[in-house]
């Protein structure tokens, strides 16, 4: 049997189906580089978006760091592209800033907020922002620019992709409040001898402010105060010290003075003063008032031991004070060399009377190095070495905690008493005395506990010939934890 072999087809594919095979080949080829290019176009605006995003943060740093004053509708952008980083290109009243290959355009807008937090004022701000609701029980407040609302708005294109975004930023007014402000403020270069001080636009020392309405001076004396004159940009004043040692009428006493100047708007809105020194030095220390002694015989040991000498005096109310000397007479020696006590001991008097003399010390320069000078002299003691009668010894002692610091309280004795020393936790020697009231109030508040109130004290009464008594019965103050 004969074997017949089949012949097989070899023509391959038909046109058509070559052709509906590349049909398929190129949607799907197209459907890959329109997936690829929707990518692409996303992460470029992606980009695009947080580079705005981040121009945004950058443009409000730099409005935080510009001078406060310009944030105002008319100087922003000026003031804004004064910044190099951030000047981009102005055409056409387009303000653009290009980024990483894009171009973005920005507009700039600024409005004054006033924080209803602290109250809103009565009139509001020249170019307010939308007025907030009112913060209930808050006052009305006179100074309404408390921010100021610089607001940003980005545009820009990136393969023909549209993006926008905005965003705002609150600046702080750092003077409170925005009025005029006090451009320049002469500081004398040398301490004022003289008995006044003037600034004026014919004077060497100048005051002048961007314009205003007022300008208020003031000085941390409480006392001096005033308006200058002239406006609205040069003003004028003068600080009268009066005459030294004249009472009860005011005088400016010597030290070192800090005088403010400030200037308002026609709506009584401040600015942010300046402040200099002034160092006033007319004269030396005048007379210590209230200087007195007398001899303690409670400090007598042995027979035949003469006692000490006590004395005090009142402070010496000038700022310059550097300190105080008391000098026994007799043999000139110097008792209780400078210091800032009110008081002093001869620790070993003469046996016979002897006048003593308290003087104060100031400087010569407050400018510079201090070179001490001593004062008016006069005002002495006659120390009679005449024992007096010593009080009884205070009673009935107790102590509490009041505002954070020791509170004395005792009963006092029948005896006539000028005044009460204290001793507080060493001892009742002489080396122990802490503190004296100055009065005969039976109460005594300790200035500078320390880093406890917990302490140990012990009270004598002073009689007239400054005599003292016994001390009292020890007492301990609560401590505060």
């Amino acid at each position: 049997m004969r074997d017949v072999t089949r012949l097989r087809d070899s023509s391959g594919f038909s046109l058509v189906e070559v052709m509906i095979a590349a049909l398929i080949l190129l949607i799907g080829a197209g459907a890959a580089f329109s997936l690829i290019d929707t990518a692409n176009r996303s992460a470029g605006s992606n980009n695009a978006r947080v580079g705005g995003t981040n121009l945004t943060r950058e443009l409000t740093e730099y409005a935080r760091t510009t001078d406060y004053d310009l944030l105002q509708p008319t100087q922003l952008l000026t003031a804004l592209r004064k910044h190099s980083s951030i000047a981009g290109s102005l055409s056409g009243g387009k303000w653009t800033i290009e980024r990483r290959g894009v171009t973005y355009e920005v507009s700039a807008s600024v409005c004054t907020f006033d924080d209803p937090k602290d109250g809103l004022a009565a009139t509001p701000p020249d170019n307010a922002c939308p007025k907030p609701a009112a913060v209930a029980g808050a006052p009305t407040e006179v100074n309404p620019d408390d921010f100021r609302r610089v607001t940003y708005t980005l545009s820009w294109k990136t393969r023909a992709l549209a993006g926008k975004l905005s965003q705002s930023a609150l600046v702080v007014n750092p003077a409170g409040g925005l009025g005029p402000r006090i451009t320049k403020f002469d500081q004398p270069a040398t301490q004022i001898t003289g008995d006044s001080i003037s600034w004026g636009s014919a004077l060497p020392l100048k005051l002048e402010s961007t314009p205003a309405t007022t300008v208020r001076w003031s000085v941390d004396d409480g006392v001096s105060v005033g308006d200058a004159g002239g406006g609205p940009t040069a003003w004028g004043f003068d600080w009268n010290f009066g005459a030294p040692f004249v009472s009860p009428a005011h005088w400016v006493r010597d030290g070192t003075y800090t005088v403010t100047a400030q200037a308002y708007d026609s709506r009584g809105v401040p600015g942010e003063g300046k402040v200099i020194l002034v160092h006033v030095n007319r004269h030396p220390p005048g007379p210590v008032s209230g200087f007195a002694g007398g001899y303690n015989t409670s400090r007598v040991k042995a027979i035949g031991d003469k006692g000490v000498v006590d004395m005090h005096w009142q402070r010496y109310d000038e700022r310059d004070l550097q300190g105080y000397q008391v000098t026994r007479l007799l043999d000139n020696k110097v008792i209780c060399p400078l210091q800032q006590e009110l008081h002093c001991t001869d620790m070993d008097p003469p046996l016979a009377g002897s006048r003593y003399v308290v003087e104060a010390f100031d400087c010569f320069d407050l400018k510079g190095t201090c070179s001490l000078r001593d004062g008016d002299d006069t005002p002495t003691a006659v120390i009679t070495l005449v024992a007096g009668p010593a009080p009884a010894a205070p009673t009935n002692l107790t102590a509490s905690v009041v505002d954070g610091k020791p509170t004395l309280t005792w009963t006092p004795p029948a005896d006539p008493v000028q005044f009460y020393r204290i001793y507080r936790d060493t001892g009742t020697n002489l080396g122990d005395r802490y503190d004296e009231t100055f009065n005969r109030d039976a109460t005594y508040t300790d200035p500078d506990p320390g880093s406890t109130t917990a302490h140990k004290y012990w009270v004598t009464a002073v009689g007239p010939s400054f005599n003292e008594s016994p001390v009292s019965a020890p007492v301990l103050s609560p401590p505060v934890t």
